[in-house]
């Protein structure tokens, strides 16, 4: 079985090209109920960490959807809504 950073990784190569941004939403829906949502969101902020993915926030909030908001990682005091991994 994959490590969830490897499901992370191969999720996101199916919806975007490397160093493409990416809505955790849609990383979210890819990946599906394959992964506990609180190791997935511990995952996310360790890959952030160690420079494997970066998170950012939405840079227009009035552009997110509910789903932006509830597939959100929360990283310090910042709400992060999308992801790009190299």
């Amino acid at each position: 079985m994959a490590t969830i950073t490897q499901q992370i990784t191969e999720a996101y190569d199916r919806i975007a090209r490397r160093g493409d941004l990416v809505r955790l939403a849609d990383l979210r829906d890819e990946l599906g109920e394959t992964v506990n949502r609180h190791e997935l969101d511990d995952v996310l902020r360790l890959m952030n960490r160690s420079g494997a993915a970066q998170l950012s926030p939405m840079s227009t909030q009035g552009d997110l959807t509910d789903h932006d908001r509830w597939s959100a990682v929360r990283v310090g005091s910042l709400q992060m809504h999308l992801i790009s991994i190299r």
